[in-house]
């Protein structure tokens, strides 16, 4: 594309007339306003608002200086680049973090503070959630491929087809007095905080936990840490009793489909065998993908609710007591849970 050469050039001129963050010099400026004054050239809206804006304002007035804006001193360009680069690829990073890969990539090795790092992820859109874990074995292609299966293939190889009202997933979970303790109080300035409850570590138990998503619930409480193989085949046992399933070869009997994850004691053959030969099957949910589990958002509600009882909980009994009560008044809701999971 051809140039053409600007009226405004004189022979004492730059070709092109220097933007500088102090603004045209003095000289050229009064240069552009004579020719303006002369009406020379072809000048153009931009041109124009220009020179109006260098035209002295009124009376004895100095004419107005181009100077451009200040200096952004807040992570513009490619500071900026590297601060979502850095925090999209790790989004738990702290702000020290970013900060020292900002100075040792960047061309002007410059040093922000955590309140620049802040100030500016914020204007950006960026905001502070709560964080969440993934394994890395998730994401090897084995698991991957285990996964994509379990979606989207039948049975044996994955719930593709499978109504969700016919699925029960199953799962257990350890609790313990030791962490029954609120950690904070409030006393006289005089005194500490005191009040009586568990001490040290207590004795763990194991809620092994069943459920429909037409509401059904089955559970079970131990005084023990982890499952047995027994121990779960005499819980499946006792689902597959429930006179709710029906007994195979019975009119109105529908097969389930029992989910449960890749723990050894799930994987027995006395736990296969228990539930295939009441007329079920059985399905294993995908390794390390807790989302998959609709079960998995029952164990989070029912730490929710116990948080919010530690002040009543000082012994076994009443450890017993509140999950029961929990589980209890949990209500008909699973169904959302299959749904918020992805089964169809």
């Amino acid at each position: 594309m051809e140039i053409s050469e600007s009226p405004w050039l004189t022979a004492s001129s730059p070709r092109w007339p220097r933007a500088a963050v102090a603004g045209y010099d003095a000289e050229h400026r009064t240069d552009a306003l004579a020719l303006d004054a002369r009406g020379l050239g072809h000048l153009t809206r931009p041109h124009e608002r220009t020179l109006e804006r260098w035209r002295v304002p009124g009376g004895g007035r100095a004419r107005k200086r181009q100077r451009g804006g200040p200096r952004a001193a807040n992570l513009r360009g490619e500071d900026q680049f590297l601060l979502v680069l850095y925090r999209t690829g790790y989004p738990k990073a702290t702000a020290d973090e970013i900060a020292a890969f900002i100075a040792n990539n960047s061309s002007s090795g410059r040093i922000y503070t955590r309140q620049d790092i802040s100030k500016r992820e914020g204007e950006l859109g960026f905001t502070r959630k709560a964080a969440s874990t993934t394994a890395r074995q998730a994401e090897t292609p084995i698991n991957l491929a285990k996964r994509d299966m379990f979606w989207n293939m039948p049975f044996p190889y994955g719930v593709q087809g499978t109504p969700r009202a016919l699925l029960i997933d199953s799962d257990e979970a350890a609790f313990s007095l030791c962490k029954a303790n609120r950690r904070f109080g409030k006393a006289p300035s005089f005194s500490r905080v005191r009040e009586v409850g568990p001490y040290g570590h207590g004795e763990k138990w194991t809620l092994i936990l069943a459920i429909s998503p037409c509401g059904r619930k089955w559970m079970q409480l131990s005084r023990m840490a982890g499952t047995t193989t027994s121990v779960y085949a005499a819980f499946m046992a006792k689902i597959v009793d429930d006179p709710f399933l029906g007994v195979a070869g019975m009119p109105g009997f529908v097969s389930r489909t029992f989910m449960h994850d890749n723990l050894a004691s799930h994987l027995g053959d006395e736990v296969t065998h228990t539930i295939t030969r009441a007329g079920h099957k059985v399905q294993r949910r995908p390794p390390y993908n807790p989302s998959d589990a609709p079960i998995e958002y029952q164990f989070n509600h029912i730490e929710g609710e116990m948080g919010l009882r530690v002040h009543s909980i000082h012994t076994d009994q009443d450890l017993v007591r509140e999950i029961t009560t929990i589980i209890t008044n949990m209500g008909d809701g699973f169904d959302a849970a299959f749904m918020h999971c992805g089964y169809a």
